[in-house]
């Protein structure tokens, strides 16, 4: 009902000669493909939720649909008694079923983009959509129309280059029009002028390439994208998550889905970022904190819940102001800037306010002042490589950070990114006592190298309150592991004696420390004693827990993996150190009770890993929380086979194969007996009172707040229970059923 085309609407059911609505909960793409395939169509595009084609007037039949996919109609899924439902008409459920006029992208790198295709007559016909008059708001309503929460990017295909597009000259039609949409539209069909035409109309013959954005999760009213209220992207709407059983494992999922990939800082809870309006989309989770999204965590169902909107859910993400890089350049302060985005670099295309303000901000972001050259940009265009993000920034050029604080908006034009319109930046040289971590394939780790007087030199000997101000000022927390004898390889140049540099270990940077040195270098040259150092980072391990990967896809058991950062993961080995220790950690870590014996790889049980190897060496402390806080060497710097991996297996309590503590025994043991004891008592008691035989107590199996069974066998001391037998005789009669859906 109420769809601007017969192929999409609010779902509606006949029952007792009325037509009623379907309740939103739980309604998914298994839902809607039932839906559509009764109605005659061969599959459904979306499943909506929220009232998104208006709200209904009559009865609300349905509620919690659940369909595999496959049933021939509604009837034949699971849902609550007829009529029967907690839902108001602002959740009623629609569809948007698969038909000509659905859209397509092909030929694509990812699911949200390619070339834009069309359905025609025939549901096994795909055509081309003409490019002559493509414009932006087209491409707002196209991506729209697939699903997607926004609109990155379009372009148009060369007719040349038969690889770069999906033009085929045989196809008896393509979609053309002068396409002047607003915007606003919910389908490509309902712009102005569009219209179906032959091929020869096409005269350029160009196709479009559609980018659109894959975003399904956003952080609304923080004071800054790194923080707000939780809301996903889910049925064409954006809503709330509730924070019941919101936790850090829940923040740090959304805020790796948003593009933090140090994870979450706080989890706020009781609407701490105010209170929405919209649809309660999801409540209940449960994430392992390894997930990339909600949607892959446990919960109730979409749009199911028992909450209100003074429960949202909120996260603080911590901030990573490294994710931003120059490329291309001569040298590392010069060339085209590139952001960190959802797992990608991507070079910012800006047709329109990219200048001086900009750059300040971007090269103050990295460490340089910005250089005075109004330069052409052109020096660096070769550079411009993978997705490009269009967008306006807007910067006062007092910000600290680019992405964070800048404003900002999306660069609407189509036309390609040209050498005037790609953001680039050059900044001035290196400041004295600036410093650099080199000659490693990790960041963060590395030969200490500082900056005097135009020339890079090492260091031969350091404290610890100047390391810890060297790993602050390359941008990491702390100062993990100072190495001696050049672990990383002996650098060249002089060999700088800064022993009269006096750091407190609270500055940000040598520069705020005390100093009177003036480029004094040590008495012998000898570069074998070079300094090498780790920091500890706010990425990897610290904020993104490990991993365990098996042959089954199991959480609980497998090879150890930690972060590495920009979406690599890479294995332990377990040379000297590992052990019963260590593998508990990981075990609490991942939030399991305890681990068993960690054991090296062996390829029959978990399987074989091609990547790199993060560390080895470990070493933990039996009161450590995290392998954060544990010993171990210099990342990528052992000489271990891939044969040596760490694999663990881990468990909770009461699980199969777990092993519980003998105190814990003899406590359930005796907490046991005495409850024994006094059920007998009140047993005896109370059959002396009243001559009444009072029935055994029987054990129920029980779920803690994460759905996990707790069948302790110690306690289960009673009789099971005789066959349920139901008070009254069951109904003769069936169910009662509808006629149509609509």
């Amino acid at each position: 009902m109420d769809g601007q085309v017969p192929s999409e609407g609010r779902v509606e059911v006949f029952h007792n000669e009325y037509w009623g609505s379907v309740c939103d909960d739980q309604w998914s793409l298994e839902d809607a493909e039932v839906v559509c395939k009764d109605l005659g169509y061969s599959g459904a595009d979306l499943a909506l939720v929220a009232a998104a084609y208006g709200v209904g007037s009559g009865p609300i039949w349905l509620d919690d649909v659940q369909c595999r996919g496959d049933e021939e109609s509604l009837d034949q899924c699971d849902f609550d008694t007829i009529g029967s439902n907690d839902c108001l008409h602002e959740e009623d459920a629609s569809v948007i079923c698969t038909a000509r006029g659905s859209l397509r992208l092909k030929h694509g790198t990812s699911s949200h983009d390619g070339i834009l295709k069309i359905m025609g007559n025939s549901s096994s016909t795909l055509d081309s959509v003409c490019g002559d008059t493509w414009t932006a708001a087209a491409g707002e309503v196209a991506c729209r129309q697939l699903g997607f929460s926004g609109y990155l990017n379009s372009s148009l295909s060369d007719p040349s280059n038969s690889a770069n597009s999906g033009h085929d000259d045989n196809a008896p039609w393509k979609f053309l029009s002068g396409f002047r949409c607003n915007g606003n539209e919910r389908r490509l069909e309902a712009c102005p002028d569009a219209e179906w035409s032959p091929v020869d109309a096409c005269y350029e013959k160009q196709d479009v390439i559609l980018q659109c954005d894959p975003t399904a999760a956003r952080l609304v009213d923080g004071s800054g994208p790194y923080e707000g209220r939780v809301e996903v992207f889910y049925g064409a709407t954006w809503g709330t998550v509730c924070d019941d059983q919101w936790s850090l494992s829940e923040a740090d999922v959304v805020c790796r889905q948003v593009g933090y990939e140090l994870g979450a800082k706080e989890a706020p809870r009781n609407s701490y970022f105010g209170s929405a309006d919209g649809p309660i989309l999801l409540d209940d989770l449960y994430c392992n904190g390894q997930e990339s999204s909600l949607f892959s965590c446990q919960h109730s169902g979409f749009a199911n819940h028992n909450c209100n909107h003074r429960t949202d859910a909120g996260t603080i993400c911590l901030r990573n102001d490294k994710q931003i890089r120059l490329v291309g350049g001569s040298t590392s302060y010069e060339g085209v800037v590139q952001v960190w985005y959802f797992g990608e670099w991507y070079t910012i295309c800006d047709d329109a306010h990219w200048g001086r303000e900009e750059r300040e901000v971007v090269c103050r972001q990295l460490g340089y002042e910005v250089d005075g050259d109004d330069r052409t940009p052109v020096a660096f265009i070769n550079a411009v490589i993978g997705y490009t993000a269009r967008r306006h920034y807007n910067c006062t050029g007092e910000e600290e950070v680019l992405f964070y604080e800048c404003p900002w908006s999306f660069n609407s034009g189509v036309s390609k990114c040209l050498p005037e319109t790609v953001a680039q930046a050059w900044c001035s040289k290196p400041k004295d006592l600036e410093i650099r971590l080199q000659n490693s394939e990790y960041a963060g780790q590395g030969r200490l190298e500082l900056y005097h007087s135009g020339t890079w030199g090492t260091v031969r000997a350091l404290n610890e309150h100047q390391s810890e101000v060297i790993c602050r000022q390359l941008g990491y927390e702390s100062v993990m592991e100072i190495y001696d004898e050049a672990v990383f390889g002996i650098g060249d140049g002089p060999i700088w004696d800064i022993e009269t540099i006096t750091c407190y270990g609270k500055e940000d940077n040598l520069r705020e420390c005390t100093s009177d040195w003036d480029g004094r270098v040590v008495g012998d040259q000898d570069h074998t004693q070079d300094i090498s150092m780790m920091c500890r980072p706010y990425e990897s391990i610290g904020t993104i827990k490990p991993r365990l990967v098996s042959y089954d896809g199991a959480i609980s058991n497998g090879r150890l993996e930690v972060y590495l950062g920009d979406g690599a993961w890479g294995t332990v080995c377990s040379s000297e150190g590992w052990g019963q220790t260590e593998a508990e950690i990981v075990c609490r870590q991942l939030n399991y009770a305890s681990g068993q014996y960690a054991k090296i790889m062996d390829p029959s049980e978990f399987p074989n890993s091609n990547g790199p190897i993060a560390f080895s060496n470990v070493d933990c402390d039996a009161h450590d929380d995290s392998l954060r806080e544990c010993q171990y060497g210099a990342w990528g710097e052992q000489d271990c086979l891939h044969d040596q991996d760490v694999g663990i297996e881990c468990y909770y309590y009461g699980e199969p194969g777990g092993v519980i503590p003998v105190w814990e025994i003899v406590l359930i043991a005796v907490i046991c007996s005495l409850m024994f004891l006094i059920l007998v008592g009140l047993a005896i008691y109370q059959r002396g009172r009243h001559g009444r035989r009072v029935s055994s107590p029987t054990h129920t199996a029980s779920r803690d707040d994460h759905g996990y069974t707790n069948n302790n066998p110690v306690c289960d001391m009673t009789e099971p229970p005789p066959d349920y037998r139901p008070s009254t005789p069951p109904p003769t009669e069936s169910p009662p059923s509808y006629d149509s859906v609509m």
